[in-house]
């Protein structure tokens, strides 16, 4: 773990910029990508990875979540997500070691209080294939969700919503993709955790 702590900086993640954040999980993956690490190592990098990839969430969950309650232009679409995105930070801060992570902690619990506030709609999500409701209610995991039927969706790593739409835009770099109507409308076209640009798959670029 030595190693691990000397290069990434563990100690400093809660107070670390944005831009260190997503150096330090570029950093990781592409370690774990590579073939120079032990058994323990692995465990260690995917640990922290995993930590980083949230924290990194979280900065995206305050950002967006100030954009979305200063517009008062709200369409449903921006409800279901303050939603959902109001159910992350409750999952997020009960897993969260606070005496560790005090900045990130304060800066969840500033946004909560204001979605609190907010007379959102209810975070129920129903499966966008055959209505049935979720298999679980956590919503940790972001990148799929599932319905108590077993169909599995994948998310929009932007607004959490489903992304029941193909095609869907795809970080090459990162793997995670994006509602194709939230990268359109609101011009989001990089990828939250790398700056990468957003595309489309190869074979639907030619048509569009």
């Amino acid at each position: 773990m030595e190693l691990v702590n000397t290069l990434v900086d563990t100690d400093q993640f809660d107070s670390m910029e944005i831009t260190q954040l997503k150096r330090n999980l570029w950093f990781l993956n592409s370690l774990l990508n590579s073939n120079i690490l032990g058994e323990e190592e692995r465990k260690n990098y995917v640990e922290l990875g995993l930590e980083v990839y949230n924290l990194i969430t979280a900065h995206h969950v305050f950002k967006r979540s100030s954009t979305l309650l200063a517009d008062n232009s709200k369409s449903p679409e921006s409800d279901s997500s303050l939603a959902l995105m109001r159910k992350w930070i409750l999952y997020f801060e009960a897993n969260l070691d606070a005496d560790n992570f005090p900045s990130t902690q304060g800066i969840l619990n500033v946004i909560l209080d204001q979605l609190n506030a907010y007379p959102s709609r209810s975070a129920d999500e129903v499966c966008s294939i055959c209505g049935a409701g979720p298999e679980q209610e956590i919503i940790g995991e972001l990148k799929n969700w599932r319905c108590s039927e077993q169909h599995e969706i994948p998310r929009c790593s932007i607004s959490f919503l489903q992304c029941n739409m193909v095609p869907y835009y795809i970080c090459r770099t990162c793997n995670v993709i994006a509602h194709p109507a939230i990268v359109e409308s609101e011009n989001q076209n990089t990828c939250i955790y790398c700056d990468g640009y957003l595309q489309l798959p190869d074979n639907m670029i030619g048509a569009t």
